[in-house]
């Protein structure tokens, strides 16, 4: 699977459109990138790690756009992590996949558990709710 991507500042950040943004039958990792999350992860190396191992980081706001005009050229769009979310979820329920919701408190999940029931019945979710910790 060849992903179209730019380099904006060292990261390789997808550069197709949503409607194209390939999955891969195992794992895909999608992250995001914009200006708050470039700035934590010239401090933070995990994190830094993290964005850079993504399957596929995509754009989340003007200023990475800007970038990838300015130093290249390029026009990509900006694609809003909620983009993303609902795009994967109607890619889930068209092909009665899975997904793991981790995180956030139990009556969340439960919230999301509910509505997915109702507006992607093909999914099978799964759903787990640590326990809070403030560092991992």
């Amino acid at each position: 699977m060849t992903i179209p991507v730019v380099e904006i500042l060292d990261y390789k950040v997808f550069s197709g459109p949503l409607a194209e943004m390939p999955f891969s039958g195992t794992c895909t990792v999608i992250n995001t990138l914009n200006a708050y999350s470039y700035a934590v992860a010239k401090k933070d190396i995990p994190f830094r790690k993290a964005l850079k191992s993504s399957t596929i980081l995509v754009a989340d706001g003007f200023p990475v756009v800007l970038a990838a005009r300015l130093l290249h050229g390029e026009k990509i769009q900006k694609i809003a992590g909620a983009d993303i979310f609902y795009h994967l979820l109607n890619y889930l329920n068209n092909n009665s996949l899975t997904c793991l919701f981790l995180g956030s408190s139990p009556s969340t999940l439960s919230k999301i558990r509910d509505k997915l029931a109702l507006e992607y019945p093909q999914i099978r979710a799964c759903f787990y709710s640590p326990p809070y910790k403030t560092e991992f």
